[in-house]
Formats: structure tokens, sequence, C-alpha cells
């Protein structure tokens, strides 16, 4: 167990084992501690090197800190790791921190050795999916500012068009959110160990960003 100052961010982070080293980086309101069964069986193999991101649990959470990103996360893992002599490494990304190891992998290619996906954030990547996620939002926000119970309806024709939505069952079209609250422009609780990933909330755990520019 130590403290790692990197990227102007003090850094919490573990290590088990020895030989190839494996880095793990979780999700979004989450920690290091999600890794610890796996951590120890992972350790038989290798250099096994967890940690919270930046914001998180053990970690060092910047005042103020309205904003982060992807490329925020990825630069913090490339420094930790370069700073322990751990490249090149296995990264294994859960959900957000899926995102995170294939952004390292692209911008930093010779800290990696190979990829490990569990259910990946790759959505994030892209700065065509962000215009895309960030249109679906706001048409999501205008629904629920005038009708909530138009919130599924609107998402559904967003994702999946006009006729995913006529294709559904009536069952499932009657189908309401389980907190309006949520959907009408409040934000969703968010674990107090780590903060969201943008001043705007994201149900599916990647960051919101702001309206992308027309470059």
């Amino acid at each position: 167990m130590a403290d790692l100052h990197v990227n102007g961010i003090r850094l919490y982070y573990e290590e088990r084992g020895d030989g190839n080293p494996i880095l793990g980086i979780h999700g979004t309101g989450s920690s290091a501690l999600m890794w610890e069964e796996a951590a120890d069986e992972l350790s038989r193999l290798g250099r096994v090197i967890t940690y919270d991101r930046r914001g998180c649990t053990r970690s060092e959470r910047p005042e103020p800190y309205p904003t982060t990103s992807v490329a925020e996360h990825t630069d913090d893992a490339a420094a930790l790791l370069q700073t322990i002599g751990a490249t090149p490494a296995i990264l294994i990304g859960r959900s957000y921190g899926g995102g995170v190891a294939i952004d390292l992998a692209i911008r930093y290619p010779d800290h990696v050795q190979a990829l490990v996906l569990l259910e990946a954030g790759i959505l994030a990547l892209s700065r065509g999916a962000d215009r895309w996620w960030w249109e679906v939002t706001e048409r999501v926000r205008a629904a629920a500012a005038r009708d909530v119970e138009r919130v599924g309806e609107t998402l559904i024709r967003a994702v999946l068009g006009d006729a995913g939505w006529e294709g559904m069952s009536e069952e499932l079209k009657t189908v309401r959110p389980s907190s309006p609250s949520a959907t009408a422009g409040t934000s969703p609780r968010t674990p107090p160990s780590c903060p969201r990933s943008t001043s705007r909330p994201s149900s599916w755990g990647r960051p919101i960003l702001p309206p992308p520019s027309a470059t």
C-alpha cells in the first residue's frame, strides 16, 4: 500500500506478486477495493497493481473538481505505470476503466502489453459518440421537463429509432422510470467516494461532455 504523486495528484495504489505487470483499472463509483479477491489470484501470475483513480476513495480529490475525462485518468494511469517501472503492462479495465485502458493503449502503446476489457465504456473514446449522446441527453431532459411519462419513449426512439419504439409491446411501453426525479433533471445519487465524470451525470457511467464543437 502506497501513495504516489503524478500529474499534480496523489494516487493510492497497491501491489501484489512479482513478474509481468498487471494493472487493474476500476469503473465509475468504485475503487481498487473491487479487485481484492481477483488481485490475490492474479498475483500468482504476475505483479498486480491496483489503484484508486483520482477523486475516488483513498486517492486525492482536487478542489474544486467540477469535471474530469477519460484522457485525464489515462494520463494518471500512464504516469503511475511509468513511475513505478511497470511497463509494458497487461491492463484489466472494467466499465469506465475499460475506456481508460483502451485510450491508454491508443495514446501510450509502449505502456501496454495486452488488454482485458470487462463491459468497457468505449463510447467515451469517440467524438462522434459524444455528439450523439449529448443530443440524446438533451432530448431526454427536454421530454422530462414537458412530461416525465414520455421520458422512456423519447430515449427509446432516440436510440432504436421510431421503428424500435413502434415495434415494442404495449406492456413494455407502459413501463415507467423507477426514479422519476433522476430523469427530470435532478442528479442521481453518486457514491461519495468517487466523483461524477463531469458536472453532468451519466446513467451509463461515461462522461457527458459539453456540446462538441463543429470541428
